[in-house]
C-alpha cells in the first residue's frame, strides 16, 4: 500500500506505477481538503538574483526579513539545501539579528523535539530544508516560507476540520 500527497500527476498514478513496475493494482486517488484559494498566497519578489550567485543569500534574507516582521515570525523558513550560499544557514546567519523572534535550526536536536519546541514558543521561525517539513502535522496556524528561484512561497495552514487520530 502507498500513501502520499504527491503520487499523482496529472490525475493518474501511471507514472509511480510505470517506475514501480507495478502493471496493475487497485488505486483510490483522494482530492484535497486543503482550501488553496483561502489557505495558500505565492509572492513573487523582484529582483532577486540566481540562487547560484553570491548575493541571494543577502536578497534572499532580507525579503524574509521583510515577512516575518509582517507575520510576527510563526514561520517554517524552508531552504532548497543546508550549506551553499543561499542555504539554510547563510539565512539564519543573515536573518536572526534582524528580528525579535525565537529561532530554531534543523540539527540543533531531534525534529520532533524541534517540531515541539516550535509549536509551543509563540512567534518562532524554524530554518529547515525542505525535507524536514515533509510529513509533518501542524495542529495550529503556522506560515511557512519557502524560496527556490525568484519566488517565495507563503503559504498559511488552517486546519478545515478536526479530525479523531487514525487508529494505529
Amino acid at each position: 500500500m502507498l500513501t502520499s500527497a504527491t503520487l499523482t500527476s496529472n490525475a493518474s498514478v501511471e507514472f509511480i506505477r510505470s517506475r514501480l513496475g507495478v502493471a496493475k493494482a487497485d488505486e483510490l486517488i483522494a482530492e484535497s481538503n486543503f482550501d488553496f484559494k483561502e489557505q495558500a498566497l505565492i509572492y513573487l519578489p523582484q529582483g532577486i538574483p540566481d540562487p547560484r550567485d553570491r548575493g541571494f543569500a543577502e536578497a534572499a534574507a532580507e525579503e524574509i526579513i521583510k515577512l516575518l516582521n509582517i507575520t510576527q515570525g510563526r514561520a517554517f523558513v524552508l531552504s532548497i539545501s543546508y550549506g551553499s550560499y543561499g542555504g539554510m544557514q547563510a539565512l539564519r546567519q543573515l536573518v536572526e539579528p534582524e528580528i525579535d523572534f525565537p529561532v530554531l535550526m534543523q540539527g540543533e536536536g531531534a525534529r520532533s523535539g524541534l517540531l515541539d519546541k516550535f509549536r509551543a514558543t509563540p512567534n518562532s521561525v524554524l530554518f529547515t530544508t525542505a525535507s524536514f517539513w515533509q510529513g509533518v502535522e501542524r495542529a495550529r496556524r503556522e506560515l511557512f516560507l519557502r524560496h527556490h528561484r525568484q519566488a517565495a512561497l507563503c503559504r498559511t495552514l488552517r486546519p478545515r476540520s478536526r479530525r479523531a487520530p487514525a487508529p494505529h
